[in-house]
């Protein structure tokens, strides 16, 4: 039950965080962001994501947990 909270807590912050991400605030001023961006649909590729800290932080706790 434990570990099905934290799960729950882990996908709630990168979810979050994401959002952030994607958000207008924050892309007017990504513009390494934008630049990884495909013109028409948006699709960051997931190694990007996964290269920002607190992606990558979430990521490796994942593995880590199985």
């Amino acid at each position: 039950q434990r570990r099905h909270a934290e799960e729950l807590t882990r996908r709630a912050a990168v979810l979050s965080q994401a959002s952030f991400y994607f958000s207008p605030a924050n892309l007017q001023h990504d513009e390494y962001l934008r630049s990884h961006m495909q013109l028409g649909t948006g699709f960051v590729p997931l190694r990007v994501l996964l290269s920002f800290p607190r992606m990558s932080s979430a990521h490796r706790l994942q593995m880590a947990l199985g």
